[in-house]
């Protein structure tokens, strides 16, 4: 990955060619229609020609700078509920990962920090908010922060001399 974008091969330069058009194009549909974006369904505008990939029937509702195509889709205010979205997991998961007290909740909470970190790493460069696999592995990790706090409930205290935790029996 890293050779493809200091010494590319004639196909990833190609790709890297086609990345930097589409990023002209998708500047200029933002800045067409900041504030509302185009929505969903309505193609981004082509103001430098595109090299044909027609093969792919999404090519220009899908742009592999995901973080922009936000903006470019929902307008500012869609764009700024994403990035309330993204923040308010990574300050929670990083609060939990230096509160909670058992080790596998604090392993969760640093999986998700890290999860959320590659995802929008990802989505910088590539479709990674336009498929399924993506949207459902950041969903689930948010999920499971969301409910993370209430797992962290000390256990009862069995009495002395008793090994392991106290679990009494309800009849």
């Amino acid at each position: 990955a890293i050779r493809s974008i200091n010494d590319p091969d004639p196909r990833d330069a190609l790709s890297n060619n086609w990345r930097v058009l589409e990023l002209v194009n998708i500047r200029a549909t933002i800045a067409a229609d900041p504030l509302s974006g185009v929505g969903f369904g309505r193609p981004y505008v082509l103001v430098v020609p595109i090299p044909d990939i027609s093969f792919y029937q999404l090519w220009q509702y899908e742009t592999h700078h995901n973080i922009l195509w936000i903006w470019l889709k929902m307008g500012i205010p869609g764009f700024i509920a994403f990035w309330c979205l993204l923040g308010s997991g990574l300050a929670r998961a990083a609060y939990y990962v230096r509160r909670l007290r058992e080790p596998e909740l604090r392993t969760f909470s640093m999986f998700t920090l890290v999860g959320i970190v590659s995802t929008i790493v990802f989505c910088y460069v590539d479709l990674g908010f336009a498929g399924s696999r993506v949207t459902l592995f950041l969903g689930t990790l948010l999920g499971g922060l969301a409910v993370l706090d209430q797992l962290d409930l000390p256990l009862p205290v069995g009495p002395p001399g008793c090994r392991g935790v106290y679990r009494p029996l309800i009849h």
